[in-house]
């Protein structure tokens, strides 16, 4: 696989909201290390390939398993870590930086106990959206700023409208709802084998969920059929 790096840092615009001024799309190796971010502005982060783990909003939470195909929504100044010590895949990402998210009406979707908002997109419509900006930003700079600006509205009109499974869990529409329920026994799946030595609880999947155990076991048995 070919290290691919590309996008766009526009000038940032005042009395546009939102306004797009960021977008990246980064393909390499997964850099063994523990971050700690806080950015400033809202913060769109999209993996197509899954890697590592992340907590958001404290360290007292326990850290969670990135999955493929998921785009996380964070409002300023919201605090997270990414965690790659362990892993030796590469690292398939794509981001954007955008202000004025709360003039959308996207607080919403982050109004939760856990601060922001995170979005199952089995068939990658967000991930594309925000490549076709990276895109833009490479082919045109400057220039591409109002043809990406309009990628970014259609992006964030989906994310508006996406369906909330549970807790800060959404998938983007209807159609894909069975596949992000999918996703959801995948993540149920990938904590059992990374705890195969020890003694797991019911209770114990759903705090690394961060859903209730109730929940936990008809999203579960909805998904799987058992």
């Amino acid at each position: 696989m070919k290290e691919i790096i590309y996008g766009f840092y526009w000038k940032k615009r005042t009395g546009i909201n939102p306004a797009l001024f960021g977008a990246m799309v980064h393909v390499a190796p997964v850099e063994h290390k523990m971050l700690r971010l806080k950015p400033s502005c809202w913060t769109l982060d999209y993996e197509f390939s899954g890697y590592g783990r992340y907590r958001v909003g404290t360290r007292s939470l326990p850290w969670r398993p990135r999955m493929p195909h998921t785009a996380h929504l964070y409002p300023p100044h919201t605090v997270f870590w990414e965690d790659t010590r362990h892993d030796e895949e590469w690292r398939n990402s794509a981001w954007i930086f955008f202000s004025g998210g709360s003039k959308t009406g996207l607080e919403h979707l982050t109004r939760n106990r856990f601060g922001y908002a995170q979005f199952l997109d089995p068939k990658e419509k967000i991930g594309n959206l925000i490549r076709r900006m990276a895109e833009i930003g490479k082919r045109r700079a400057e220039q591409g700023f109002w043809e990406a600006q309009a990628t970014l509205c259609e992006a964030l009109d989906i994310l508006a409208n996406a369906s909330l499974i549970t807790g800060e869990t959404y998938t983007i529409d209807e159609e894909t709802k069975r596949s992000g329920m999918s996703l959801f026994a995948e993540t149920v799946d990938i904590f059992l084998k990374e705890h195969l030595a020890e003694r797991i609880t019911l209770p114990d999947i759903a705090r690394h969920l961060n859903v209730s155990v109730s929940l936990l076991a008809h999203h579960y048995r909805q998904t799987t059929g058992g």
